[in-house]
């Protein structure tokens, strides 16, 4: 697919034909509220239409972007524009949040992967725009749509935080925010319990798994990993042999938020989210488990 294609007048054109459109607004809102942190890497750059959000929030940034004439109507509109001429399959790294916008649906999954992947090693934070629903080409539009599971194994050990924009004619149009866990992350899921829940925890499920008990503290390396319900059924099944109590059929307080674990010696111990587990293995998907890597 051909995704450098604005040129000449589409790239003259490119705002004026968008500006009115809700979608384009939409996306404008959702930059504003979700880009907190720079430096931003702005790729593809476009004729710049988000460097008032990034000046207004006083956050340096560089942009990158394929075609020249792009980059020339974003100088002609902001003079002292940060950008060059580059593309998402190699770019530089160091940078707090990447924003990608109307771009991952004009590349086939070799290059989606390759894309993510430098996206990846140069950003913390991913905000990224995709039409997604069944995996396939859709040759009417010339362009590809990607399914939320291909594109949550893409995106690195990171939560998924997802805004709905819009349905389209294949699929539904996302803004997703992927960040990195913190520590506050695994805190939160613990937040209702009594004070030393989560050693208690660690204690049992060492023992239960047979493994050294982990030092769960700040600072452990935390990662996330997006299980399939058949791997979330078959963990749960192996467990339940020894002990089973591990199947549970109460519905779970809540099913939003990442299951929390600890991996030790290739064993993974569940601290917290047995019901949600439980429910998420009868529903076809993919789904986050929070990894304390011990």
């Amino acid at each position: 697919m051909n995704a450098n294609k604005y040129h000449g007048s589409a790239a003259r054109n490119y705002d004026a034909s968008r500006v009115n459109d809700g979608t384009w607004r939409a996306e404008h809102a959702l930059i504003e509220k979700l880009v907190t942190e720079g430096p931003v890497l702005d790729c593809p750059f476009g004729t710049g239409r988000y460097v008032p959000i990034y000046e207004n929030k006083g956050l340096d940034y560089l942009g990158i972007d394929i075609s020249k004439d792009m980059l020339a109507q974003a100088k002609q509109k902001y003079p002292n524009a940060n950008c060059r001429v580059g593309t998402v399959f190699d770019l530089p790294s160091g940078f707090k949040t990447a924003v990608v916008s109307r771009l991952l649906n004009w590349l086939y999954p070799d290059q989606l992967s390759v894309a993510m992947a430098q996206l990846g090693q140069a950003a913390d934070t991913l905000i990224f725009t995709a039409r997604t629903g069944t995996d396939g080409d859709n040759r009417g539009t010339a362009t590809y749509t990607h399914s939320t599971i291909t594109l949550k194994q893409l995106i690195g050990g990171r939560l998924w935080e997802q805004h709905k924009i819009g349905g389209l004619q294949y699929g539904v149009y996302l803004m997703v925010k992927a960040r990195r866990p913190v520590w506050e992350d695994v805190t939160k899921a613990f937040m209702d319990r009594k004070k030393g829940t989560l050693e208690t925890l660690a204690e049992h499920w060492s023992a239960r798994i047979k493994v050294d008990k982990p030092e769960l503290k700040k600072g452990v390396p935390l990662t996330v990993e997006w299980w399939t319900h058949e791997r979330l059924g078959t963990y749960i099944d192996e467990i339940a042999k020894t002990d089973p109590a591990m199947v549970v059929t109460r519905k779970p307080r809540r099913t939003d938020g990442p299951l929390i674990t600890f991996k030790r010696d290739g064993k993974y111990g569940m601290l917290d989210g047995r019901c949600r587990a439980n429910h998420w293995r009868t529903v076809p998907g993919t789904y986050p488990v929070l990894v304390m890597e011990c």
